[in-house]
């Protein structure tokens, strides 16, 4: 619910701001494709309901999309808001990696006004409860704002990282940021195998230089010897008169 409020609001950003809706069908940023899968898996995921084996290995393909999720959105930082994407999910991996599932403070939630729901339901293979012995509590769930109640949700500040990077993405989305990203990469690419080449080139030129330069020198020794001739013959010795 909380992402469908910050795809509307990009939405709504972006029309204040004289971008055209129109334009985002044409953004297309790298690896969508496993984007578009990977936040599939993320979605539907915690949604499941399941106990032992089966939820250990689910928890273990959720968290493998964090680091996957985190790259795609490093390699489209061209685009607004990725950078901030990228963060937010780095910080809730590392929180979620540490704890064996996102921690929930149970103060936060009191303060959030979630009264009541402060235990972790069965089943849900996601989210721990916050304790005393939880490792980086900063990054957890711990963030009581004031709508919580209303989506029942306490989220954490890689949570609010991804909120914002969604809205500035959905608001100020350019097709020229994709487009010059990969043009850079595309040079690098091009470049590479020149590179490679610069020796053997070196050598080349320089090859044609020096056989430049002895022809040059021959053509001035041949252009030189009738003059000696000359003038040999005509210092040579004269007949008295």
């Amino acid at each position: 619910m909380i992402l469908v409020a910050c795809l509307i609001l990009g939405v709504l950003l972006r029309l204040a701001s004289g971008n055209r809706i129109e334009d985002l069908s044409r953004v297309h940023l790298r690896g969508e494709l496993w984007l578009l899968v990977l936040l599939c898996v993320q979605a539907v995921l915690p949604l499941l309901r399941t106990t032992g084996p089966p939820a250990r290995l689910a928890f273990a393909l959720w968290l493998a999309t964090f680091p996957v999720l985190t790259w795609i959105a490093w390699r489209n930082r061209a685009q607004p808001g990725m950078l901030v994407v990228a963060l937010g999910l780095l910080l809730n991996f590392v929180v979620v990696s540490s704890n064996g599932g996102m921690p929930v403070v149970p103060a936060a939630a009191v303060a959030a006004g979630l009264h009541g729901q402060l235990s972790i339901p069965i089943g849900d293979f996601v989210h721990v409860l916050g304790t005393t012995s939880t490792r980086l509590p900063w990054l957890a769930d711990v963030l009581p704002l004031p709508w919580a109640p209303l989506v029942r949700i306490v989220p954490s500040a890689g949570d609010v990282l991804l909120y914002v990077g969604v809205v500035a993405f959905i608001s100020d989305a350019r097709v020229e940021c994709a487009e010059s990203l990969g043009e850079r990469e595309g040079t690098v690419s091009r470049l590479r195998p020149s590179a490679e080449g610069t020796a053997a080139g070196a050598s080349r030129t320089a090859s044609l230089v020096l056989e430049s330069w002895g022809a040059r020198l021959h053509k001035g020794v041949q252009a030189d010897t009738p003059e000696l001739a000359c003038a040999s013959s005509c210092t040579g010795p004269r007949s008295r008169p």
